[in-house]
C-alpha cells in the first residue's frame, strides 16, 4: 500500500465559491465521462487527479467520489 505523500491546494483558488479555470475543464473532462460532478469539492479534487496523471509511475489514479446527487428523489425529498 502506497502512503500519500501530497496534499495538492493548487485547485482551492480564492474562497469556497472561486472556481479555478482548471476546474471548469475538469467538469468538462468528467461530463465525458459521465461523471456528474459538482465545481465547490469533487471538481476541485477531480482537477487536482487530472494534473497528476502524467506523473503517476504506472498511470493509475483513484477518484472516490463521495458527492450524492441524489437523482431519484419523491416530491417530499425522501429518497426511493
Amino acid at each position: 500500500m502506497q502512503r500519500l505523500e501530497l496534499i495538492d491546494d493548487s485547485h482551492l483558488g480564492h474562497g469556497f465559491r472561486d472556481i479555478p479555470a482548471a476546474t471548469t475543464a475538469a467538469l468538462a473532462v468528467a461530463a465525458g465521462h459521465g461523471l456528474r460532478l459538482e465545481p465547490v469539492f469533487s471538481g476541485k479534487a477531480f482537477a487536482s487527479l487530472l494534473q497528476a496523471l502524467p506523473g503517476a509511475a504506472d498511470g493509475e489514479l483513484l477518484f472516490w467520489n463521495t458527492h450524492d446527487h441524489r437523482p431519484n428523489q419523491t416530491s417530499e425529498g425522501a429518497a426511493r
